[in-house]
């Protein structure tokens, strides 16, 4: 028994000893691939989360933090467009995409400044010439009736008129821009022209017609020439009033408004275009459709502006509401 129990053990000991001697010669092996293992263990991990993922979770919490049920954004590089994309539903709920065209609210009147120093550089308008020099019918209620405000006063908003002195919601609503001008006669300026900084949608109403009148072109046709154009800008329309956006091949989709923190489906009514700001209903000539594209086509087209030290109490409350769908709300096209 005790023979047999000894040749048990040291058999069981030869064959540990050797599968310790084989893993031995097999150590370096397993030492090199435990080794690459932890090596590129970390980079494996952060390579299944691409940018474009970063950048999803990032804006579809930034949609919730606040209330935008739906947008479109695009990403210039080098001036190239490196992302274009959707996120969300239009007002309708319909899935948001790039391709989606949108109301781009007041981000317009860059793209009109625009033009105007196309202009101004081709001789045609001189920014410190008055007003009246162009359009002859145009007058405020003041004893001067205007004639100090120059084309640099509305490129600036420095024209002294503002909201508060033009009641333009008791008033007939204008259907051109035409139209529009001649209702400035009930305007009332705020401070001399030059003196204040004003925001003042109209005072853009009054450039684009004098591009019409120095051009002799209607003003979307001039954008179209000028700006869609040459940028490769297929997807932008200019159109002054709801029926007529209704009727383009693409019309814009219906957005959304931000009220008491929530986001509720908004349409603009039919006629003239319409907006809200300061939860009040602001009647404006005019909207531009646009995809997201195009708005980073647009990059290079940017505007003045130059800050209120002292803005009125008028200028703090209206401010505005942002529209959920960025840009949706608050628009005309000049």
């Amino acid at each position: 028994m005790c023979t047999e129990l000894l040749w048990w053990c040291g058999h069981r000991r030869a064959k540990t000893i050797g599968k310790f001697n084989r893993y031995q010669r097999h150590q370096p092996i397993v030492t090199f691939l435990t080794f690459l293992f932890i090596l590129f263990l970390p980079t494996c991990a952060v390579a299944t989360v691409s940018y474009e993922d970063k950048l999803d979770r990032f804006l579809q919490q930034m949609m919730t933090d606040g209330a935008i049920p739906g947008m479109a954004i695009a990403i210039v590089k080098d001036g190239k467009v490196s992302l274009s994309k959707g996120y969300g539903v239009t007002g309708d709920g319909q899935p948001f995409t790039q391709d989606t065209p949108v109301l781009i609210a007041s981000l317009s009147k860059a793209m009109t400044a625009a033009v105007a120093l196309m202009l101004v550089a081709e001789g045609l308008i001189d920014l410190d010439t008055p007003v009246q020099r162009y359009v002859p019918t145009f007058r405020v209620n003041s004893p001067d009736g205007g004639r100090a405000i120059t084309i640099r006063h509305l490129l600036n908003q420095t024209s002294g008129l503002s909201d508060p002195g033009f009641p333009e919601m008791r008033m007939a609503q204008p259907k051109t821009l035409v139209e529009r001008v001649t209702s400035l006669q009930f305007a009332i300026p705020e401070d001399s022209p030059g003196t204040a900084f004003h925001y003042f949608n109209s005072n853009y109403a009054l450039v684009a017609r004098i591009v019409e009148v120095v051009s002799s072109k209607p003003f979307e046709v001039v954008l179209k020439d000028k700006l869609f154009k040459p940028l490769g800008m297929t997807g932008t329309n200019a159109v002054p009033t709801f029926a007529l956006a209704q009727a383009l091949a693409a019309p814009p989709a219906a957005g959304h408004v931000v009220a008491y923190g929530q986001a509720w489906r908004w349409h603009e009514f039919g006629g003239f275009m319409r907006s809200w700001r300061c939860h009040l209903n602001r009647h404006r000539y005019g909207s531009m459709a646009q995809v997201a594209n195009d708005g980073a086509a647009s990059h290079p087209a940017t505007g003045t502006a130059v800050p209120d030290a002292n803005p009125t109490r008028a200028d703090k409350l209206c401010n505005g509401l942002v529209s959920a769908d960025d840009e949706r709300t608050d628009h005309d096209l000049a």
